[in-house]
């Protein structure tokens, strides 16, 4: 129980702090503006070319698979980052932190972006691929729903 609360009370304070203040921390982008066939092109090429990099440099015939996998994943996490440090982000595709925030704002906004990034291109292609269906189902669903409103 005293576990959960120490996760519960940052998470009330940042409430507390952002109803009292006002501040807004992001804003999507107007469709437009979004550039998906960049993301969409280019990031399932870094995944397959980060686990092509682990196959020959990292991964070790006469280690376990347990260590394998560990290094694996630190060596595509560290690409991860400096491809995000780069400027090669994930949620700066579809967000935007407004003119009017503050630097710090602006600081934590490309600092979780940076983080979020390193850890999908860690998780390797198969965390793209389940998130490629999930936009395809929700896609799917999406027309279905609007082939049955325009035929009733």
């Amino acid at each position: 129980m005293k576990t959960k609360l120490t996760y519960l009370i940052p998470i009330i304070i940042t409430g507390f702090v952002l109803v009292n203040i006002n501040l807004e921390l992001i804003s999507l982008k107007p469709i437009e503006e979004v550039e998906l066939s960049t993301l969409f092109m280019s990031f399932p090429i870094i995944l397959a070319l980060t686990e092509r990099f682990n196959e020959v440099f990292i991964v070790c015939k006469s280690e376990t698979r347990d260590s394998n996998i560990r290094k694996t994943t630190l060596a595509s996490f560290s690409v991860g980052i400096l491809l995000a440090i780069a400027g090669f982000r994930i949620l700066e595709r579809f967000m935007e932190v407004p003119s009017e925030a503050f630097e710090i704002q602006v600081i934590i906004f490309k600092f979780i972006d940076t983080i979020l990034t390193a850890v999908v291109i860690a998780g390797g292609t198969d965390g793209w691929h389940q998130i490629v269906g999930l936009i395809r189902d929700i896609t799917k669903s999406k027309r279905e729903e609007t082939k049955s409103t325009k035929t009733v």
